[in-house]
């Protein structure tokens, strides 16, 4: 016991021994190192950053992720055509497994149990779109029912404004993707898709420089 006591007391005295001061040799230098915060405001005024500009830049990055784009050709005059509700897989789809279920670029049939209405529409033109959203609105309730609604996906145009001002009708900015997974060839193109099947209706813009009455025959 003695023993334990001894090497507990010297495991002190050495550790209270060691804070000692032992001078100085060579160079020494100040420690000159920046507050964090400092360095922080520094970069951002390089950057030329405020709170006002980055509010600006967040309104402006919304601004444009909300704005649809698209490469389509106007149409030029009314088609219809039908096809099969395919769809061609952008990647494989795996197993539980881990094998290959289905292939990259494989046909998948998509059968829809409820109707499923979508309006691609420009929106450069402000007033032409007015008489785009007017007509399809008429358009879809003919075709589905007094209820239904269509899915508007919009190019040119921002969706924000659009679904203030027509709610609860759903915009949303049109992309590339959503174009080719639909097969879209021409603006404006309405969709109907129900079942196994897709209903195409495409239109010559220039239809839409006045408001359209509407004549629909339902398929």
């Amino acid at each position: 016991m003695k023993k334990i006591a001894i090497i507990l007391i010297g495991i002190v005295s050495i550790s209270t021994a060691s804070i000692i001061d032992l001078g100085k040799t060579g160079h020494t230098y100040p420690i000159q190192e920046e507050n964090f915060y400092d360095q922080i405001k520094e970069a951002a005024k390089k950057l030329n950053i405020t709170k006002e500009g980055l509010e600006k830049k967040i309104k402006e990055s919304v601004l444009e992720q909300s704005k649809g784009t698209t490469d389509l050709p106007f149409g030029t005059k009314v088609k219809r055509y039908s096809e099969k509700n395919y769809q061609i897989l952008p990647e494989d789809i795996v197993n539980p497994l881990g094998r290959v279920y289905k292939h990259k670029g494989d046909k998948v049939l998509l059968t829809t149990p409820k109707p499923l209405d979508l309006c691609f529409v420009d929106g450069k033109n402000m007033k032409m779109l007015i008489n785009q959203i007017t007509y399809f609105d008429k358009v879809v309730k003919k075709q589905s029912g007094k209820n239904a609604r269509c899915t508007y996906m919009v190019s040119n145009r921002s969706v924000l404004d659009l679904n203030r001002l027509y709610s609860p009708r759903l915009f949303y900015p049109s992309k590339k993707a959503y174009e080719e997974r639909f097969m879209v060839k021409s603006i404006p193109t309405y969709i109907h898709i129900y079942k196994e099947m897709k209903d195409f209706y495409s239109f010559p813009m220039s239809m839409f420089k006045h408001e359209v009455k509407t004549k629909w025959k339902k398929y």
